[in-house]
């Protein structure tokens, strides 16, 4: 199943000692239950990807350097209104040397489900 990510949702750096939240912020028109979802350009140092503590290689502290987008984790991409969808399986290369993975894509409880 593919599960899109949506704003809040948690990501971990391979070299990084703690997560941190996605901060979406690259488009007005894709959602996923009334909820902002991501795209694969919501890569933005600090903007959309804020720090992880400490950096594994550097000592420092652990500050996303990821100059390109999110890549395709599985092979599948999903499209909405033209934007290509983050999703859970999706990997950004920080160039330092670590690895971002969404470790919670934060979905939204069913209202059916009560």
């Amino acid at each position: 199943m593919l599960t899109a990510v949506i704003n809040g949702s948690l990501l971990q750096c391979t070299q990084g000692s703690t997560p941190c939240p996605l901060t979406v912020t690259n488009h007005r028109n894709v959602f996923v239950a009334d909820m902002p979802a991501a795209t694969v350009l919501d890569h933005a140092p600090v903007v959309n990807v804020a720090t992880f503590g400490t950096c594994k290689v550097t000592g420092g502290p652990c500050a996303p350097a990821t100059p390109a987008p999110w890549q395709s984790g599985s092979g599948r991409k999903v499209q909405v209104n033209d934007q290509l969808v983050l999703l859970a399986t999706d990997r950004l290369a920080c160039t330092v040397s670590g690895v971002i993975t969404v470790i919670d894509p934060v979905q939204p409880r069913n209202v059916y489900d009560e």
